[in-house]
């Protein structure tokens, strides 16, 4: 059985921001796999798969942070996302459409949202063909999101 337990650090690259992350990290709890008597290698190759298949979901904490789409979530996604080609009015690749608040709100409220604005392993990265978003604004989309994505 795996878990994974939260660590909490404060990031040190920008000391303006105050920005608390906490990373999940996965730790074995219980495994009693020495009582099975099985092979050496093959307890190898299942504490291998069992620890790769944990992803490191970054959680931003947002306490007194709520920020809302017209002030501070559009700007980003009109920048980085609804542009030309992209998830615009004219073009909506995979049929997501990022310049409106409907839009916008529709695809936060998908599970895919956060992962690939984050680059998370399993999902496709976003911004396509482009620099990792900021710490800042992603911390801004995450706690857009867990507020309930308001307009």
């Amino acid at each position: 059985m795996v878990a994974c337990a939260k660590q909490s650090y404060k990031e040190s690259n920008d000391p303006l921001s105050g920005i608390n992350i906490y990373l999940s990290t996965c730790k074995l709890m219980y495994i009693n796999l020495m009582n099975m008597k099985i092979p050496g290698f093959l307890f190898a190759i299942t504490f291998l798969a069992i620890i790769s298949s944990c992803k490191h979901v970054v959680q931003y904490d947002c306490t007194g942070v709520t920020p809302t789409y017209t002030q501070n979530i559009k700007p980003i996604l009109d920048a980085t996302c609804a542009r030309s080609g992209c998830h615009s009015d004219s073009h909506s690749a995979g049929g997501i459409n990022l310049s409106n608040y409907a839009g916008a709100s529709a695809a936060s409220a998908k599970k895919s949202f956060m992962g690939t604005i984050q680059q998370l392993p399993g999902y496709q990265k976003m911004p396509k063909d482009a620099d990792r978003l900021p710490d800042a604004q992603i911390h801004a989309l995450y706690c857009w999101v867990e507020n309930g994505s308001p307009e």
